[in-house]
């Protein structure tokens, strides 16, 4: 629940902050159109931030994702260890690359 609540703090910290520069940054949008079309677009881009930050929070404890990588190499498989940390950098990989295309399609 801690890394729970830390992950939402820091997302929604860093979203907001985000948002609000996107909106000082294009005065002119309507603001019907900054929430349906800009405002998801905006937290899709931020997703595989929030992904690398859930998997270091449960590596130090928070449980998770990161938790399983701890126990693997605390447990000496580092076999199972190396699969989920390159499961975890293209899961990440592909959703920024992803996310940044869908940004590319709203920002048109």
């Amino acid at each position: 629940m801690a890394g729970f609540l830390a992950l939402t703090l820091f997302s929604t910290a860093v979203f907001v902050a985000k948002y609000e520069e996107y909106i000082r940054g294009n005065p002119a949008l309507e603001r019907s159109k900054l929430l349906s079309t800009h405002l998801p677009g905006i937290a899709f881009k931020y997703l595989p931030v929030n992904i690398t930050l859930a998997s270091i929070v449960g590596f130090v404890g928070g449980g998770g994702v990161g938790f399983l990588l701890s126990q693997n190499i605390n447990l000496l498989d580092y076999r199972a260890a190396s699969v989920q940390i390159i499961a975890l950098i293209l899961v990440a990989g592909s959703l920024d690359l992803f996310s940044k295309f869908v940004w590319r399609k709203i920002r048109e």
